[in-house]
């Protein structure tokens, strides 16, 4: 798992190890979703659904539309 995170980007992924794949803290989900322009929210049966935020910023949208090409 560490060998992938770190093929992801260039940074220093043990922190992040540590407290969100060997540790129990939460995924912050809905602070990353938002930074990409997106929402997190659920559907009528309670499944998760992600979804464009239209209310998303210029740079956040631009972050989206940088990661589906």
């Amino acid at each position: 798992m560490a060998a992938a995170l770190r093929g992801t980007a260039e940074v220093d992924w043990r922190g992040f190890y540590e407290r969100y794949i060997r540790g129990h803290d939460t995924l912050p989900l809905d602070n990353v979703f938002h930074d990409a322009g997106l929402k997190l929210g659920e559907t009528a049966n309670d499944w998760p659904l992600v979804t464009l935020d239209p209310a998303a910023s210029a740079v956040a949208k631009t972050l989206w539309a940088g990661f589906i090409k």
